[in-house]
């Protein structure tokens, strides 16, 4: 019987919900900010100023992440976090180096992008896991079988 399943270095990887996984990616950042709105309004402000990078950094990340890992919370917030450090912290660089004016800014977004990023990263796996739809979960469950369709 051959092998329907995608693969990557020998390794079977985890199908994706196409429906349940842009449900997620923009109902992750909502989530957090109903749930935390009340810390003064920061996460909603959040979804104003770093929902398009969210959306632009977190998108393909996701779509890399996902097939290797599957909706891990940890791995997803660990990710998210990992690129907001990154691409603030590379904004905070060439803003020293080039004396911006906005590197008070770059700080903003580095100190509270960094709590909020893994929020958003741990709602986006959560999410997904509430929204995958059976068909992908049973296919998922052939996939971590070993010997059911190799």
């Amino acid at each position: 019987m051959p092998d329907i399943l995608p693969r990557a270095n020998g390794r079977r990887r985890y199908i994706v919900d196409p429906m349940a996984f842009f449900l997620a990616l923009f109902g992750a950042p909502i989530l957090v900010a109903a749930l935390c709105f009340w810390a003064l309004f920061i996460p909603v402000f959040a979804v104003i100023y770093g929902g398009p990078l969210y959306l632009a950094a977190g998108t393909p990340a996701l779509l890399w992440a996902l097939p290797r890992f599957g909706p891990n919370s940890l791995t997803c917030a660990a990710l998210a976090f990992a690129i907001q450090i990154s691409i603030c912290g590379c904004a905070w660089v060439w803003m020293e180096f080039t004396d911006g004016p906005a590197t008070d800014l770059a700080h903003f977004f580095l100190i509270f992008g960094a709590a909020i990023a893994p929020l958003w990263g741990w709602a986006f796996a959560v999410l997904y896991r509430a929204f995958e739809r059976s068909a992908f979960r049973r296919l998922n469950m052939f996939r971590d079988q070993e010997g059911v369709m190799s």
